[in-house]
């Protein structure tokens, strides 16, 4: 048995100059889904500016009122801009609050409105500025009606708003007008979700166009659509669709979604890409007690947009290892929890190589990255243990994979190996990662007579270029002459056999004397 969840939508009114407090009203309303709001029946869905697809209207803010319209919920936050005029008010902010004054005056039920303005100093307040002038005029006009506040930073504003939600959420549960009733939720089935995974690739379309996409009849979408949002999967806005924007909405679409029959459609979605961006550094924070930093976020998140195991273990996967460190590490100081924290973060990145290394043998990874295609991936994977007193293993694992297009008999993904041009496109990317020894073994695979001449010298091509790379110039050279002999129409050998050569000759030599 699960309750049935009533949709809240909570918008977020704010200019520019407040983004971090916008990110953390989102994490505060987040965390009162988790902790309140679903148990007792109801999901608050945060929207923004940011939220709203790109449209035409005649004004860009004839895009946004209709969230406000729909709001059940209105946060306000004002730092020191006001925003641009938009013709019918001062700024975009002004007229979303004009319109849910509107609302709360004349329809039932009232829309709840929260405002909540930074905190200035005396410095600011003594020069505002006409920015400023517009926010402090607008609060003064408001005083007499909203019961708004002020808050000092980020984590301040975060309390005040999960305190706010909190104190809403029970004046809702306690209300006669609402009854919360234990109900079975129907399981979703084959064709709810084939209308999620469109959703998800188009975010905010009609029923109408939902029919054109599925082929399904429109009372076929609408019972679809009750299901989806009765598991807190999606969100209607004036007889338009979107999938959730917040984390557990994520999460929930993510976690139907990543099957044999999706997975694929997910992965190459903007939402799952934009979601996955926004959401995964708070996320590997929360689940695996680790903070991680940007770049290393970039590459858990190339990763999880190519392969399915990759994203199933950053989102869902087993953390219980991780929450014994982190207790753990509380015991310590200050410098042996950097230490620890950089040993868990190695460990993520560890075990997401070794599951992207498991898809990549099952050919279960996409062949395109954020719209470009990926014509070769490699692995490297290196474990290393020791004794107290020596070196007990070190292992060093290269799995280099070719990701191929599909053709009349080569599936898409399908993993290829054995011809003499692989190899040589083994060892440059080898070459490239650093990985000398390695490039030159792949390289000396495709030196037999048997080979094509043009693949040969192809191969004795980079094998000068990594000589040159140690300083071994005159062995370089003998490589590349033997590289051009072989295929005297190749133009980078001869091109990489010259600038050896002068190379040599600033060193003092002549190729006479070699």
């Amino acid at each position: 048995m699960s309750k049935t969840l009533r949709i809240v939508n909570v918008f977020i009114a704010s200019p520019g100059d407040v983004s971090e407090a916008r990110d953390r009203a989102r994490k505060a309303i987040g965390r009162i889904n988790r902790l309140i709001a679903k148990p007792s029946g109801f999901f608050l869905e945060p929207i923004g500016w940011e939220d709203i697809p790109a449209s035409k209207g005649e004004r860009t803010q004839d895009v946004i009122n209709p969230y406000v319209d729909a709001a059940d919920i209105f946060v306000g936050i004002l730092n020191k801009r006001f925003g641009s005029p938009t013709g019918v008010a001062e700024s975009g902010t002004e007229e979303e609050y004009n319109l849910i004054e509107k609302r709360w005056y004349k329809k039932d039920p009232k829309p709840e409105i929260m405002i909540y303005f930074k905190k200035l100093s005396e410095k600011d307040l003594a020069d505002p500025g006409e920015q400023l002038n517009h926010v402090l005029q607008f609060k003064k006009r408001i005083s007499d009606t909203v019961l708004y506040k002020e808050f000092e930073g980020s984590d301040d504003l975060a309390e005040k708003i999960e305190d706010a939600l909190a104190d809403w959420l029970h004046r809702q549960c306690e209300s006669t007008a609402i009854v919360l009733r234990e109900t079975d939720v129907d399981a979703l089935k084959t064709a709810d979700l084939e209308i999620l995974a469109s959703l998800v690739q188009h975010t905010y379309i009609s029923v109408e166009s939902l029919r054109t996409l599925t082929g399904y009849k429109e009372e076929h979408i609408k019972s679809s659509i009750a299901r989806l949002e009765r598991h807190g999967l999606i969100a209607e806005y004036y007889e338009k669709i979107k999938p959730l924007n917040s984390t557990d909405g994520f999460l929930s679409i993510v976690k139907h979604l990543i099957d044999a029959n999706h997975w694929r459609l997910l992965l190459q979605c903007n939402y799952y890409n934009n979601m996955l961006r926004r959401t995964l550094l708070d996320l590997i924070a929360s689940r695996f007690h680790c903070k991680i930093g940007v770049e290393t976020a970039d590459i858990l998140c190339k990763m999880a947009l190519l392969s399915p195991a990759v994203a199933s273990y950053l989102l869902f996967g087993e953390t219980t290892l991780y929450d014994k460190s982190d207790e753990h590490a509380q015991t310590l100081g200050k410098e042996q929890m950097a230490i620890a924290n950089e040993m868990m973060k190695k460990n993520i990145l560890h075990q997401v190589l070794l599951r992207y290394s498991d898809d990549s043998t099952n050919a279960n990874l996409l062949d395109t990255l954020e719209g470009e295609s990926i014509a070769g991936q490699l692995i490297t994977v290196r474990v290393a243990a020791a004794y107290e007193d020596r070196l007990a293993f070190n292992v060093l694992s290269v799995r280099p994979t070719i990701s191929v297009r599909a053709s009349e008999d080569i599936e898409m993904g399908q993993m290829v190996s054995g011809s003499p041009s692989l190899f040589v496109q083994t060892g440059k990317i080898l070459m490239h990662m650093g990985e000398f020894d390695l490039a030159v073994k792949k390289f000396d695979e495709v030196l037999s007579p048997e080979t094509p001449s043009d693949v040969r010298a192809a191969a004795m091509n980079y094998k000068g270029l990594i000589l040159l790379e140690h300083g071994q110039v005159s062995e370089a050279i003998e490589i590349f002459r033997e590289s051009v002999k072989l295929d005297p129409k190749l133009s980078e050998p001869r091109k990489n056999l010259e600038k050896a050569q002068s190379m040599l000759n600033n060193n003092g030599q002549t190729p006479d004397e070699i």
